[in-house]
């Protein structure tokens, strides 16, 4: 209700076009995951990956690994797991 996706999609499209920034890992909490996701698709016409355990997983060569795509938002509580938190 502050505008923080709002605030933080402005940012990061000054970045990308000033900087030609390719790839995006956006950290939200566990909850606002989706709405993140809407919200970037719905106001700025960004589409972003939810990574989860099941699309981080993986060979590098399958099309749903995390890796393959540009633009992720995760979980805090999924980056901080250290299994994952080093990749």
């Amino acid at each position: 209700g502050l505008g923080k996706t709002i605030e933080a999609a402005l940012i990061m499209k000054e970045l990308i076009f000033r900087n030609f920034y390719k790839r995006v890992l956006i950290i939200a909490p566990s909850p606002l995951l989706v709405q993140w996701k809407q919200e970037l698709k719905n106001k700025f016409n960004e589409d972003f990956t939810i990574l989860k355990r099941r699309n981080f997983l993986g060979n590098a060569e399958d099309e749903k690994n995390w890796q393959n795509f540009d633009h992720v938002i995760t979980s805090v509580d999924f980056i901080k797991n250290p299994r994952y938190a080093e990749q």
